[in-house]
């Protein structure tokens, strides 16, 4: 974990979700690769086992999907309920 300005990039929200998996999700490309850039884990779990490269992939958005391989997102990574990333 990264620590910038005293905040831990791969903190959780009160939904347990870091920030790379909400702008993953929410389909936010330049905020994904400046997280991606100052270290978030693009394979950290969220509640559920849920990973930002899930959330990538729910959204729908290929160019996310794209920075999160490239910083080593794993597509082989399950969830809780042992599913992969569709």
């Amino acid at each position: 974990m990264i620590l910038i300005l005293g905040l831990v990039v791969d903190s959780w929200n009160e939904l347990g979700q870091t920030p790379l998996f909400v702008a993953s999700y929410l389909r936010k490309l330049a905020m994904v690769n400046m997280l991606l850039n100052i270290g978030a884990d693009p394979n950290i779990r969220m509640v559920g086992g849920y990973t930002p490269v899930h959330a990538a992939c729910y959204s729908g958005s290929r160019r996310i999907l794209k920075s999160l391989m490239k910083f080593g997102g794993d597509l082989s990574i399950h969830d809780l309920h042992r599913t992969i990333p569709p």
